[in-house]
């Protein structure tokens, strides 16, 4: 993994943040990176998961596509866990759609570049070129959450 995975793992954890919940029926999702340490407003929680639902982005890989820059096509996880215990059907249903809802629009012709940041950005630079649809059919329950997952490929440069 590259510096470029990992950016592009917080670009699509801050953009899927910023989306609009109210129409899901579990609330606000807390948006998390395969690298987040969990509940940072308690030293003590520091490596406590967050309670559901939430979202934990991850990459699987990152594969130079050119030869003259560090543009690669990362492959993106986003895995939405709800409660197996709480979350009734109806809510479970609404908060998938509005997550892939959220998603879709990064697979328009320019729509990549909603994740783009700037040099002076915390993080440092990120330009999305494109994304496009991998997996949007997996679900799964482990121990007291119910997991829907997301991949797709998104090409990206986390340089200057």
């Amino acid at each position: 993994m590259n510096a470029v995975a990992l950016r592009a793992e917080k670009a699509v954890a801050d953009y899927l943040a910023a989306a609009d919940w109210s129409s899901s029926g579990t609330g606000t999702p807390t948006c998390l990176t395969s690298y987040s340490r969990g509940l940072y407003d308690d030293p003590d929680l520091q490596d406590t998961m967050p309670n559901f639902p939430r979202i934990i982005v991850s990459t699987n890989s990152a594969r130079p596509v050119q030869r003259t820059d560090l543009t690669c096509e990362v492959e993106v996880e986003v895995e939405l866990q709800l409660s197996a215990d709480d979350t009734d059907e109806v809510d479970a249903l609404s908060t998938v759609r509005v997550l892939d809802n959220r998603i879709l629009p990064l697979f328009d012709d320019t729509g990549a570049s909603a994740l783009d940041a700037a040099a002076n950005d915390d993080n440092g630079p990120f330009t999305a070129q494109f994304a496009a649809p991998l997996d949007f059919g997996a679900s799964s329950i482990s121990n007291r959450s119910r997991t829907f997952t997301r991949t797709f490929s998104l090409y990206c440069s986390a340089t200057t």
